[in-house]
């Protein structure tokens, strides 16, 4: 596993905001050889993310030779969430990238009253309802014919 250092947009320099939402997908690639164009997507974003208005911190991590990528975003509220995923260059990235797509799945949750010793949401563990079958409204699969284990 690949990961790299947590960056920091422009809501955690002024403090980490009372509230949260959370955005994390784990996306798999069709053919290893788009890994390179897709990783370098990725960055671009990654340092779109800095001065996105309302971003907290976002992580990347990776299983190149799974083709699966990992990300893990914090945000102060929903509207700074949406702006940064209708931005031009993020939608631009999602077009180029939707078909070659082998699965991708998204789970969004929200953290209330942080106590100014709270952390903020924990991207392991988010990671973790990102691989693991649920049953949550809050989580979207592209992939419309994915079975549950229990359906096998």
């Amino acid at each position: 596993m690949v990961r790299l250092p947590t960056q920091h947009g422009s809501a955690h320099r002024s403090g980490p905001p009372t509230t949260t939402v959370s955005m994390s997908s784990r996306l798999t690639l069709r053919r290893h050889r788009d890994i390179p164009a897709f990783l370098s997507a990725a960055l671009r974003l990654r340092r779109l993310f800095r001065d996105a208005q309302g971003g907290v911190t976002l992580d990347l991590s990776a299983q190149p030779l799974r083709r699966t990528f990992w990300t893990f975003s914090v945000w102060a509220d929903d509207q700074s969430l949406n702006a940064y995923v209708s931005d031009a260059s993020h939608v631009d990235v999602m077009k180029r990238f939707r078909a070659r797509m082998a699965d991708s799945s998204f789970d969004r949750s929200e953290q209330s009253s942080l106590a100014p010793s709270a952390s903020l949401p924990d991207s392991s563990r988010s990671k973790r309802r990102s691989t693991s079958p649920t049953t949550s409204s809050a989580r979207r699969s592209t992939k419309p014919d994915t079975k549950s284990p229990h359906d096998r």
